[in-house]
């Protein structure tokens, strides 16, 4: 996790000291990625996600996330256009693909 000394130093890019442990989750997101066993990815991946731990997906949960992951590259110098728009267009996408039994929520089944 990201401490105290560390917010500091992430300040330029932060609005907010919620944004902090967004930082956080995006750092241990592409960790995830970047080492280990695909299945230990992809749940560690949906846990990110899955902000209530109900074991589902909202597209709410889904924009959220999306949304904190596109502002903190709009806020490091990318031209991401309207980051609220930008992410919610994402997670519908995102959202609709992955829903494969249409009920609204994403299972770790259907993310897989």
């Amino acid at each position: 996790s990201i401490g105290h000394r560390d917010k500091d130093n992430l300040n330029p890019y932060l609005i907010h000291e919620g944004e902090v442990a967004a930082l956080s989750s995006l750092i241990a997101a592409m960790t995830v990625v970047c080492g280990g066993q695909r299945s230990a990815k992809v749940e560690e991946a949906f846990s990110m996600f899955d902000a209530d731990g109900d074991g589902y997906i909202s597209l709410h949960e889904m924009t959220e996330y999306l949304t904190t992951i596109v502002s903190i590259f709009a806020k490091s110098g990318v031209d991401v256009g309207d980051v609220a728009s930008v992410a919610a267009n994402m997670a519908r996408q995102a959202f609709s693909k992955a829903d494969s039994r249409n009920d609204g929520r994403i299972s770790l089944a259907e993310f897989k």
